[in-house]
This record gives C-alpha cells, sequence and structure tokens, in this order.
C-alpha cells in the first residue's frame, strides 16, 4: 500500500488530477521502476480502493509536515513571518452522504504554500480542529498567527 501511496503522490506532483489520469501515468512509469517493487501498474479501481482505506485527516496532516519541510528546504533564506489560518466549503464535491465538505488550512500569507489542512467533519467546526492543525505547524514561535475573530 504504501508503494502505491507514493506512485499516487507522484503522479498528482506531475499534474494528474483524476484517478484515470493518476492511472495512465503510472502505466507510463510502469516497465521503468515498477519491477523492482515486484508490482506491476495498478488499475484506476485499485487506486480509488487504496485511497478509501485511508484515513483522510492523518494523510493531510502527513503531506502538511512533508509540504512544511519541503518548504524549508527550497525557501531556506525566506523566513516564514505570517500565518493565515481559515476555513472554507470545498465547492462542487460531496461525501457519499451528500453532506458539504469543509477543510480548515493554515498558509504561508508570503507564498501559496499550504502549511497544512484538516477536514472538518459534520459534527466539528473550525474551533475544534484549531489545536489539531497548529499542532503540525513546525514554525509557529515568533510568528504572526491571523485567524477569523471566532477563534478569539
Amino acid at each position: 500500500m504504501a508503494v502505491i501511496l507514493v506512485i499516487i503522490i507522484c503522479a498528482v506532483i506531475a499534474g494528474a488530477k483524476t484517478l484515470v489520469e493518476i492511472a495512465e501515468w503510472v502505466k507510463g512509469i510502469a516497465p521503468h521502476q515498477l519491477p523492482g517493487y515486484g508490482i506491476g501498474a495498478p488499475h484506476a479501481t485499485t487506486i480509488a480502493r487504496v485511497l478509501q482505506l485511508l484515513d483522510n485527516q492523518s494523510f493531510e496532516l502527513l503531506l502538511a509536515d512533508w509540504a512544511q519541510n519541503l518548504r524549508a528546504r527550497t525557501n531556506a533564506s525566506k523566513t516564514l513571518r505570517a500565518i493565515a489560518v481559515d476555513g472554507k466549503e470545498v465547492r462542487g464535491v460531496k461525501k457519499g452522504n451528500c453532506t458539504r465538505v469543509y477543510l480548515f488550512s493554515a498558509n504561508d500569507q508570503d507564498s501559496p504554500t499550504v502549511l497544512g489542512q484538516v477536514s472538518v467533519g459534520n459534527k466539528a467546526n473550525e474551533i475544534t480542529q484549531f489545536t489539531t492543525l497548529l499542532d503540525h505547524i513546525v514554525e509557529l514561535k515568533g510568528r504572526v498567527l491571523t485567524a477569523d475573530a471566532l477563534h478569539t
């Protein structure tokens, strides 16, 4: 499963936006890269099953940790000064039970970098996810943090 997750992440970084595009990207690298792992190119339905098995919040926080590490390596000379924290409804996206999807994220105000993101469930709100989100922001000390008034 870990190899398939890495493949999915690489495909998305390469520009794939759908399960079919991910599967096509994997098919292109499969003959050269995957035999060493003892697997062939997974079909789009296999990729979908792997994604369904994930704990979304844990996966989002792991990706946020990775993004922060990447930001630290690529922008070593640029200090993170301000972090904006805000929640938004994801337009055009519905969960299986036809409920809306809300995400709560922390963003570097000087770049397009998302430092962390958590899903706000149906029985939760931004306030309950505030500490969960900020626990995964590496560079909080000495930074300006902006948030909605409801967090004060």
